[in-house]
């Protein structure tokens, strides 16, 4: 009830086009082009996203991208990010889903040995700073219309700058050892764990976070899964 009132009030609009009733119309959701398909380490051309074997690392098999971050998708990701426009997180969480339940590799295995996980927030910005985690909620929602059980494997313990005011040296050694795994946490030895976050830039996040969970759990098979690439 308090919803259709904000919308006679305040009725939502199109980040894009401007038009009522909608974050995003049904018009610009047609405009939308998914990434292509590459190796996420050399950007060569690669079906389902996945590393090359040139490029072969043991941390993670692949990362999946949704878009790159640019135009309708960089408004998107910052109205929920910094204006707290909580609505447009089912949408987001729609397009990742379509993403896995189309991946060649993760349509084969079993949603029993699938579990989602998120990149954790420092307690001080999460709770101080932004009063949520975008990654968090964005995985929580995804996991609720894919079946696919999510668990808080990581955890941050180092506050650390914003990796969007570092430049790339800076982005590249700014989260070293920021990260621990949960002692608590159940995994099984080869569980198919799938990473959701908002946006990646350099990987560094991807790399740290990545090698944490494998010194713990080496033989799972770590897949990332991302709304935009910078």
């Amino acid at each position: 009830m308090i919803n259709k009132i904000l919308d006679l009030v305040l009725p939502r609009q199109c980040i894009w086009c401007g038009k009522k009733w909608d974050y995003i119309c049904n018009k610009c959701k047609k405009t939308l082009i998914p990434h292509a398909e590459i190796c996420p380490i050399c950007h060569n051309p690669s079906k389902g996203y996945k590393v090359c074997v040139k490029c072969w690392t043991q941390d993670f098999m692949g990362i999946m991208i949704w878009f790159k971050y640019q135009g309708m998708i960089k408004n998107l990701l910052l109205k929920i990010k910094f204006w707290h426009k909580k609505d447009i997180w089912d949408f987001i969480a729609q397009r990742l889903n379509l993403i896995i339940s189309t991946n060649e590799i993760l349509t084969h295995i079993d949603s029993s040995q699938k579990v989602l996980t998120y990149v954790p927030s420092h307690r001080y910005k999460k709770y101080f700073l932004r009063w949520y985690n975008q990654s968090e909620v964005i995985c929580s929602n995804l996991s609720k219309i894919s079946w696919i059980n999510m668990i808080k494997i990581c955890k941050k313990i180092l506050y650390t700058k914003s990796q969007t005011k570092l430049n790339r040296k800076a982005r590249l050694c700014n989260l070293n050892w920021s990260f621990d795994i949960i002692n608590w946490i159940n995994i099984k030895w080869n569980e198919n764990i799938i990473i959701v976050d908002d946006i990646t830039t350099t990987w560094s996040t991807i790399r740290e976070m990545s090698k944490i969970i494998k010194n713990s759990y080496p033989n799972t098979k770590i897949r990332w899964l991302v709304v935009a690439r910078h």
